[in-house]
């Protein structure tokens, strides 16, 4: 199977721009976690 460099280009693309938003995600619920401890602690 031969893929184009422009697709494997995209695929790579999509790929660290979900890992960006997973990062993003993340933050935030670890964020949100950590005040709603302070709050209860």
């Amino acid at each position: 199977m031969h893929t184009s460099p422009l697709f494997f280009f995209l695929v790579l693309l999509y790929y660290f721009l979900f890992l960006d938003i997973f990062v993003y995600y993340m933050k935030n619920f670890i964020l949100c976690q950590t005040i709603i401890l302070k709050k209860f602690f």
